[in-house]
């Protein structure tokens, strides 16, 4: 029960105990205006003006004839219904309000309505209307988060195109939530009953705090077809004193480290996003309280996304360093980023880190959280990273920057990958879904995709491949599509992936490198259980085979070379070998939490991949381990299960060098 309901009812039970002489129960405060808008206002395509706030900015929508439109272009097929699109009113935030909006939809097929607390990029309750066609029109009341949308309950009303509804939503306590709400058309009576009445009692996912308020738009779930959305009214009551929206940090990590400019140091890139505009801060500092932080602006700002990438410069080797973001809104309000922490490298010394790949938006990223609690060095993800495109289902809303970027914020965002992110780095590489189509090459990567997800990574670069040292690992990040022949046309096993500048770097920089480690992290696999008819093991066999014997070339007395990859949706422990070469292993892991079993099944040795450490359809993700030991030193493979840090998908395997 919240403080002002227990007041209440406390002074009403004491009332009647005394027969009403003494005592008169307290009155909630009266409702008044907090916000109102009729869009009556000068034409423009440049949005609605202040306070008004469009999260997914990328997206037409302004003021034409008197009324505001928004406008969501036809869904990608597959498109996941949690990414509806708020366009929330700033700086007016309370946690009891009354909102009331008149508007009306081209396709009633698509999704509109009103929202309320807004606490975050995507945390809110909504009440909306959606024609589903054979299945009829319904009133919906939700809750809404990053991974999902929980349908607190639905109604049945009528929903026609180009027909304006009046939408209202009420969301009043905290302990529990009242939730009501109800929609009819305008120029007939508000009903005088709320069509749905409910309390939201859930203690771990209710929305509490006093949050913003505005309107819900969302793609067309059912057709496919593109929505413009047009606003006459709008308008918010509430008993309380509208506070400012504060700058949430959405996410924070850093990236890789690189030498710095004296020898001996290092640069570490680390990136931020706010769920409003904001100046964004980096604060640095080796004491865990931050004391004595040093203050880093950013080397660069995106507005789109809303995202600020810093250089954290001149550190120092072997040391473990404190950070935070730290957001300024345009209204003063200042917010945090919890505290979080990243090694410097140190030679010799035990370096660990954790990959994986093929991570869908809607599981439970439970394998991010078990990461976290291994302390990796550094985590890399190896693409298909909520597979914003995806035929299947569960997929971005568009083909578009706005909707694919929506996608890698709400897996960037997520408790369990801001659990990893607070005391590991974070290095992010695309695959074919992220670059926006299945099984894509030179020609049919979609060129929007390049951008939308240099804004959101802290390792960016032109080229899309480079390398990081730590310590005596030296690793090497292929990129497998920009620069890849069609991998479906008949005429293998010719042909390249990497392409020939891009294979002359990888083999001038392994060359040079005096490491005794040399890591080859690539998105797709040398070699998988499947047929591979698109990767090295088929197609591009020739380009495996030279890359391979490169491999076995470098590899000495005391330097080992191992590929890390993935794309194949299992967890595989490949061992190559050659006459008179020592044997190169290739670590596949791929599928972190798509798979209800963390055991997965058994796939059949083929001489390559090692009897029992074959799993397809595992749900688990990879951890590499070099220790040193004195005069040598050991490499430990473990596959290790999404739902446990203690417990492996199969039997690690340890070598010595």
């Amino acid at each position: 029960m919240d403080r002002r309901s227990f007041l209440t009812k406390g002074s009403a039970l004491l009332a009647g105990a005394l027969g009403g002489r003494l005592f008169k129960p307290l009155s909630a405060a009266a409702a008044t205006s907090l916000f109102q808008d009729s869009f009556k206002r000068r034409g423009t395509s440049k949005g609605w003006g202040r306070p008004w706030f469009n999260q997914r900015r990328g997206l037409p929508w302004g003021i034409a004839r008197k009324k505001a439109f928004y406008k969501i272009p036809a869904p990608q097929l597959g498109a996941g219904r949690h990414s509806p699109d708020p366009v929330i009113v700033l700086n007016h935030d309370v946690a009891d309000v009354d909102v009331k909006a008149r508007l009306s939809a081209s396709n009633p097929k698509a999704r509109f309505g009103v929202v309320a607390r807004t606490v975050g990029y995507s945390n809110y309750y909504g009440a909306y209307l959606e024609n589903q066609g054979a299945k009829g029109s319904f009133l919906h009341v939700s809750r809404f988060s990053l991974r999902d949308e929980k349908v607190l309950k639905s109604v049945s009303r009528a929903v026609a195109a180009n027909t304006q509804y009046w939408v209202r939503l009420k969301v009043t306590g905290t302990n529990p939530v009242a939730i009501q709400a109800k929609a009819w058309e305008v120029g007939k009576a508000e009903p005088r009953a709320w069509a749905v009445s409910l309390s939201d009692t859930d203690p771990q996912r209710r929305i509490e705090r006093p949050g913003a308020f505005g309107f819900l738009f969302a793609h067309d779930d059912n057709s496919r077809k593109a929505a413009r959305f047009k606003a006459a009214q709008f308008s918010a009551s509430s008993a309380e004193v509208k506070t400012k929206t504060p700058a949430r940090v959405t996410f924070a990590f850093t990236g890789r480290t690189l030498p710095g400019a004296t020898v001996g140091t290092y640069d570490t890139q680390a990136i931020a996003k706010t769920d409003i505009p904001a100046t964004v801060r980096f604060h640095v500092s080796t004491s865990s309280r931050m004391r004595n932080a040093t203050i880093v602006a950013p080397t660069k700002t995106f507005t789109q996304p809303l995202t600020a990438r810093a250089t954290f410069s001149g550190l120092d080797g072997g040391t473990t360093y404190y950070w935070r973001a730290v957001a300024t809104a345009k209204s003063g309000r200042i917010s945090r980023s919890s505290i979080r922490s990243f090694k410097t490298p140190l030679a010799p010394g035990t370096v660990s880190f954790a990959f994986a790949s093929c991570s869908h938006s809607v599981s439970i990223s439970k394998s991010f959280q078990t990461a976290a609690k291994l302390t990796p060095d550094f985590f890399v993800h190896l693409g298909d990273f909520g597979y914003a495109q995806n035929d299947k289902g569960g997929a971005a809303a568009a083909h578009s920057a706005p909707a694919y970027q929506d996608r890698w914020v709400r897996m960037l965002g997520r408790s369990q990958m801001q659990q990893l992110h607070k005391s590991s780095s974070f290095i992010m590489r695309q695959d074919d879904h992220d670059y926006g189509n299945n099984n894509c090459w030179k020609d049919t990567v979609r060129s929007f995709t390049k951008p939308a997800w240099d804004q959101m990574s802290a390792n960016a670069t032109s080229e899309r491949y480079f390398d990081m040292r730590f310590g005596d690992v030296h690793c090497f990040f292929l990129e497998c599509h920009v620069y890849s022949d069609d991998p479906l046309a008949s005429g293998g096993p010719g042909g390249t992936i990497l392409g020939a500048q891009q294979k002359a770097w990888l083999k001038s920089s392994m060359q040079a490198s005096d490491a005794s480690v040399l890591v080859v992290f690539s998105t797709l696999p040398f070699h998988g259980g499947g047929e591979g008819a698109g990767t090295w093991k088929k197609r591009f066999a020739n380009e495996g085979d030279e890359l391979k014997s490169f491999f076995f070339g470098l590899q000495g007395t005391s330097r080992r070379v191992i590929i890390c990859s993935g794309n194949a949706h299992a967890q595989v422990l490949n061992q190559f070998q050659k006459s008179g070469s020592r044997d190169l292993f290739e670590f596949v892991s791929s599928g972190t939490d798509s798979f209800a079993s963390t055991t997965g099944r058994p796939i059949p040795s083929d001489g390559t991949m090692m009897p029992d450490r074959a799993q397809k359809e595992a749900a688990g993700f990879g951890l590499v381990t070099v220790r040193w030991l004195g005069s040598s030193y050991e490499i430990t493979f473990r596959s290790v299960s999404s739902q446990d840090p203690t417990k492996n998908v199969w039997q690690p395997l340890t070598i010595t060098v």
